[in-house]
């Protein structure tokens, strides 16, 4: 489909100020193709409300007289349809820009802001209302779709959001950005109509999560929004990728305050609560949202049961993960050195007590702990697994805290990567197994 945006242009002061049905019937009567009929034909796919909005620029008088010529050229199944949703679009545009005009600072903290690399010294509050008001802009702002220096059109919306196509595979970049990198999510990038997403951590495809469940229409830093799998919620950070394996075409169009509560008023609304109230009785450690907030971290330590060195450990880790978020910024370490100084900062040695790293390839085959070495594994020891990494060899490096399922393998642990640092996550020890097991003395 043709991009339905209009560019903004700058009006001559002495352009008359002409309604959307003004263009629409002059159009219409000029093709000469029956107008009264075709009149009638054009308002049911169009809001009488919507008609009424003035044109007060070339660009857009332009876009409407354009949009309906093309309409009319068209099958009426077609045509009109396309000439509501160019309508659509353009009120949408202009209600954003009104509310934009009256949130207060808003207008002020974008002065200055005029490229992609721009947006990093925004907070996330600010982020969150620019994609309320002008939906689309944070994937293209966040994701490989645009580079640093490229110019920000805050009036138009990619193709790419609005028309989204499953396979589709996008990088995440918050270029620099800790606040969005600490509380932006896969459901604030994407249209609220991708249902299903797969996430790549670190691009990696032996490191796939895909989701079981959207939850919601944005993700606007809400517990319970999002995407979810078994282990809650999916968070994705700079240097991952996103593919998208499932549209619902039928939950895209603009986003206010009335699709919001319509949303939470159907019954999607309430086989979303269903399905994360079953989640979390299966698995009450599944995470809740993107990132723990300092009392969910508080709570989390609380509960495992550590003495001594160990205890040490999770006292580091916790005291670590906390700072990050009063004081998020990119980490420069790798995995180990990341791990290392948690025993450093926790004041521990260590004594190792099984390692077999002789991968074949990126696969360490049968070069694992043993189940009775598996058994060994308590609170604060330092774990390497094979991750199947490509960039490391298949190892990641990660501090253990507590088995949620140990039949299965599935893990609680804290760990982190270059740019992005410490943060709590859960890991399958079946999947990928221990090559390397270190107690802290």
């Amino acid at each position: 489909m043709d991009n339905l945006q209009p560019q903004p242009q700058s009006p001559p002061p002495s352009l008359p100020v002409q309604t959307i049905e003004s263009v629409v019937t002059d159009t219409v009567e000029k093709s000469g193709k029956n107008p009264e009929e075709k009149l009638e034909a054009i308002k049911k796919v169009v809001v009488q409300n919507k008609l009424d909005l003035e044109l007060k620029t070339h660009g857009d008088l332009s876009l409407i007289r354009e949009a309906t010529e093309k309409a009319l050229a068209k099958d009426e199944n077609e045509g009109m349809p396309y000439l509501g949703d160019v309508i659509d679009n353009l009120a949408h545009r202009k209600q954003a820009e009104q509310e934009m005009s009256n949130l207060p600072g808003l207008k002020d903290v974008l002065n200055g802001v005029e490229k992609v690399e721009d947006l990093r010294s925004l907070d996330a509050e600010t982020l969150i209302k620019l994609e309320d008001h002008y939906e689309g802009i944070l994937l293209y702002a966040f994701t490989d779709i645009a580079g640093d220096k490229e110019k920000l059109d805050f009036k138009s919306w990619s193709v790419m959001y609005k028309e989204p196509k499953p396979g589709t595979k996008l990088q995440v970049d918050f270029r620099g950005n800790s606040a969005g990198e600490g509380r932006i999510g896969a459901a604030d990038l994407l249209s609220p109509s991708v249902r299903g997403i797969t996430v790549y951590e670190n691009a990696d495809p032996n490191n796939a999560r895909k989701s079981l469940r959207r939850i919601g229409l944005k993700g606007r830093n809400q517990p319970g929004n999002g995407f979810f799998d078994a282990n809650g919620y999916m968070a994705v950070h700079s240097g991952d990728t996103m593919e998208i394996s499932g549209v619902d075409a039928s939950l895209q169009g603009p986003l206010n305050e009335e699709s919001y509560k319509r949303y939470s008023e159907s019954p999607e609304a309430q086989n979303d609560k269903k399905f994360l109230d079953e989640l979390y009785i299966k698995n009450p450690n599944a995470q809740r949202r993107k990132q723990m907030s300092t009392e969910e971290i508080d709570a989390l330590m609380g509960d495992i049961e550590a003495r001594g060195t160990a205890k040490k450990v999770l006292e580091a880790v916790q005291t670590e993960a906390k700072e990050k978020l009063e004081n998020p910024k990119d980490e420069s370490r790798n995995c180990g050195q990341i791990a290392g100084g948690i025993y450093r900062r926790a004041g521990v040695s260590q004594r190792q007590i099984f390692r077999d790293t002789n991968y074949d390839g990126l696969d360490c085959g049968d070069h694992h702990a043993t189940p009775e070495q598996m058994d060994r594994i308590e609170s604060g020891d330092w774990l390497w697994y094979n991750n199947k990494n490509p960039g490391w060899k298949g190892l990641h490096s990660a501090i253990f805290l507590r088995w949620i399922n140990k039949e299965t393998g599935e893990a609680e642990m804290a760990s982190g990567y270059v740019g992005r640092g410490i943060r709590i996550h859960t890991a399958n020890l079946k999947e990928k197994p221990v090559t390397r097991i270190v107690k802290p003395v």
